[in-house]
């Protein structure tokens, strides 16, 4: 690993105080942005569990499985939920019932309309819901 040069007239200290104060901020703003994801995590996850017990109660739809950033990864204000759900009858109304319940947009898929590929890794890495 190449040691950069410093350029000429700057204090070689200042400069790595400089640095490490660079470090410490992205690590402070990279901790702070996990929190915000696992916040909206644990406030969405019981609203679409209820939004959808409020579709199946209608008879629309089965066994669902939540797959993207929610169920994977970070998710961020800008994220939608995004479901799996079997003998779904009326995918955009299941997304109305369950973006009600979680102030989010939701997109929703029928199994029998998604590529295998997505219905078995949501079914494999997503949360049953």
């Amino acid at each position: 690993k190449a040691v950069p040069q410093v350029p000429a007239g700057v204090d070689p200290l200042l400069l790595d105080a400089f640095r490490a104060a660079v470090r410490a901020k992205i690590a402070r703003d990279l901790d702070d942005e996990r929190e915000r994801s696992e916040e909206r995590r644990r406030r969405v996850l019981p609203q679409l569990a209820h939004g959808l017990a409020a579709a199946r109660s209608e008879g629309l739809c089965g066994a669902a499985w939540l797959f993207g950033s929610y169920a994977c990864g970070s998710p961020s204000e800008r994220s939608d939920v995004d479901l799996l759900v079997e003998g779904c009858s009326d995918p955009a109304r299941v997304a109305a019932i369950v973006g009600r319940a979680t102030g989010t947009d939701v997109h929703v898929i029928d199994t029998s309309d998604a590529p295998e590929s997505l219905a078995r890794r949501a079914r494999e890495e997503g949360i049953s819901m």
